[in-house]
């Protein structure tokens, strides 16, 4: 019977990689909001997961080998860089996969995201969009990296490279070099375009 050391051990061992998941899911993904109780039980679920083949083998290892470095370092792989991985993974490509199959198999397509809002904003970044605001102003802008779109509720919108747009066609012209951005109150937001920019927009 493991002693109270390793029990708490075990409990340890086996709890991080759920959450842990669940955090990278939430950091990279739009996720409709869950109440404390099925976080605690998505993650439970998750660790579950991870552990059901290689739990029982590494337990074993580790009672003939307590002070092994191979063990070690199998229990960090489980507890950190497989759910890390396949938590990104799920969080990047899971909900386009998803989408494409459904369209293959002639589904209809529906999607886990709480509004087209967090369904646009959760796809991979580099999107140039014009913002139309409820003042009649027009702002053109790149969404990358490091712009943030808010959700579940604060619908606000910050673009981290502000773009002159021509009069007439409304074409990305060139980077305004002196902006640090452009912040956009949810309730100024008349609309938004979404942009496919080409070389010469780009330059």
């Amino acid at each position: 019977m493991p002693s109270t050391a390793e029990a708490l051990t075990i409990a340890v061992l086996f709890f991080v990689p759920g959450f842990l998941a669940e955090w990278v899911l939430d950091r990279f993904s739009v996720r409709s909001g869950k109440s404390d109780f099925q976080r605690v039980l998505s993650a439970l679920t998750i660790s579950g997961l991870v552990w059901i083949v290689p739990g029982p083998f590494v337990y074993a290892y580790w009672r003939g080998h307590e002070s092994s470095w191979n063990t070690y370092i199998v229990c960090a792989l489980i507890i950190v860089v497989v759910p890390t991985v396949l938590a990104y993974i799920v969080a990047k490509w899971g909900a386009p996969f998803r989408l494409r199959l459904q369209r293959f198999l002639g589904l209809p397509v529906l999607d886990s995201k709480p509004t087209a809002w967090d369904f646009v904003f959760s796809q991979p970044k580099g999107q140039w969009v014009i913002v139309h605001t409820t003042d009649g102003e027009t702002f053109g802008g790149k969404l990358d990296l490091h712009s943030c779109a808010g959700s579940h509720g604060a619908r606000d919108l910050y673009l981290e490279e502000r773009w002159w747009l021509d009069d007439d066609s409304h074409a990305f012209t060139e980077r305004d070099a002196k902006s640090g951005g452009l912040y956009f109150a949810a309730d100024s937001i008349e609309y938004i375009e979404f942009r496919v920019s080409d070389d010469e927009e780009e330059a």
